[in-house]
């Protein structure tokens, strides 16, 4: 487990790839991974079941289709967050592998629809999926991925700008075991879009920069009171001291709540006095 691009070399991992031959599981954020060094570790590793290399930038469509070509059986999370020079055609090449439960595609911009829609015909194990940032991807491959792995329970939709109510409403009736969601930056998505969501048991939710208001408040506040943990605000116009209250008022397993850049929110110190132990982020 390694981050920084001076720690790891390619020779470092020529060097580990020859000697571990038994090696499950390798995450390498931000490393100095090239093309080279991960062909070899494909040849070379055939046990891994967690591939995580985000923000590689070296790695390429060369190595990543090695990679798929040698050693996909047992690979059950891969992370390549940040990976932009991998290609829509060499991404799909992940139907390849068939018990994946975790897959992080956040930030790949040559993601497309069709990509998912290659996706979705193979893989029905995921109970985590990333997209955020994937800009180029329609609200039916997104939705068709989701239906085929209906026991996701943790999904990043962040600055996916597809993401609207009526997806929203989807989600709702596809994903029946949703508790962590991110739809932070997702600017088409209003309060109407979160009353499909709240009657799932959610735990964490992001709805920094959408157009949430009072309404949207009251609902979580309703219908969350019992499982919601943590919530983002940030930037969110419409969010004032009334919808905080509200929330932290009945939200009693709340333990934490971000709020920066919410112009309308000032009175800080009652929410502290209504849950002494909850974290204020502002």
């Amino acid at each position: 487990d390694c981050k920084g691009g001076d720690l790891v070399s390619a020779s470092l991992l020529l060097h580990l790839s020859a000697r571990c031959r038994d090696l499950n599981s390798l995450h390498l954020s931000l490393c100095n991974l090239g093309d080279e060094a991960l062909t070899q570790l494909a040849q070379r590793t055939h046990r891994l079941e967690q591939l995580c290399i985000p923000m590689c930038s070296g790695v390429s469509d060369t190595s990543f289709r090695s990679y798929f070509n040698v050693t996909t059986d047992i690979l059950t999370c891969l992370d390549i967050t940040g990976c932009y020079h991998i290609s829509s055609v060499a991404i799909s090449q992940i139907s390849l592998c068939p018990n994946p439960t975790s897959l992080y595609l956040g930030n790949c911009n040559q993601i497309h629809s069709d990509t998912l829609q290659t996706l979705s015909s193979k893989l029905n194990k995921l109970l985590i999926l990333d997209i955020r940032g994937c800009k180029n991807v329609s609200s039916d491959s997104v939705m068709a991925l989701l239906a085929a792995n209906p026991h996701i329970h943790t999904l990043s939709l962040s600055h996916v700008s597809m993401v609207t109510d009526k997806v929203l409403e989807q989600i709702a009736r596809t994903l029946l075991s949703l508790h962590v969601l991110d739809l932070s930056g997702c600017i088409k998505v209003t309060s109407v879009g979160i009353q499909y969501l709240v009657k799932h048991p959610v735990s964490a939710l992001d709805l920094g920069s959408t157009a949430i208001s009072f309404r949207g408040c009251c609902a979580i506040a309703n219908y969350l009171s019992t499982t919601l943990k943590q919530i983002s605000f940030n930037f969110c116009s419409d969010v004032n001291d009334e919808c905080v209250r509200k929330i932290v008022q009945k939200c009693k397993k709340l333990e934490r709540i971000s709020i920066f850049g919410c112009s309308y929110i000032r009175n800080f110190d009652a929410f502290s006095r209504l849950n002494a132990s909850l974290v204020l982020d502002f």
